[in-house]
């Protein structure tokens, strides 16, 4: 749609200050944002559990969250209520403390041990659709929701905006 506009991509966990680091836009999935940005909405990511077909066909199925004490845990290090996965079913909510197997800040090194068959994982699914379309992941325990991870685009709070950063904005959103 706009052939003239070019986009270099840095990838990070870390949130950067935008302002400081010359950056004209970041997406996170996190509500958690600098009060000078400006921040838009652009979706939600459901998070589930998943493990390869291989893992599943050694290890067994999980059928409810109290069996996952049992099973080879993959879990993102960076989560703020620690080495606990939540699950929700009508009324009941559920807290299972995991024991890690493996711990990683990044969604695709998660993504990338499952698919291998070293376990279990909790991811968003925007990490993971594809795998989950192809066969090499499975998702497991699918009548509990997990949450989902907030995606925002944001951008510093000026006048200066170029309105290439507002369209491109405008795309996510749509």
């Amino acid at each position: 749609q706009n052939p003239a506009v070019s986009i270099d991509i840095s990838f990070s966990h870390r949130a950067v200050n935008l302002i400081e680091e010359g950056y004209d836009l970041a997406i996170r999935g996190t509500i958690a944002v600098e009060p000078n940005l400006i921040t838009r909405h652009i979706g939600d990511s459901p998070m589930i559990v998943c493990a390869s077909p291989d893992y599943l066909a050694r290890r067994g199925r999980p059928m409810e969250p109290a069996d996952l004490p049992e099973h080879a845990c993959q879990h993102f290090s960076g989560l703020r209520w620690g080495n606990v996965w939540i699950f929700k079913k009508d009324d009941t909510n559920v807290r299972v403390p995991i024991v890690p197997r493996y711990l990683a800040n990044d969604g695709l090194s998660l993504k990338d041990v499952a698919v291998a068959g070293a376990g279990l994982t909790l991811v968003p699914m925007f990490e993971i659709g594809p795998e989950i379309r192809d066969g090499r992941l499975v998702r497991v325990l699918e009548d509990w929701t997990i949450g989902s991870v907030p995606i925002h685009a944001v951008y510093p709070a000026n006048k200066n905006i170029a309105s290439k950063v507002r369209r491109f904005t405008d795309f996510l959103v749509k």
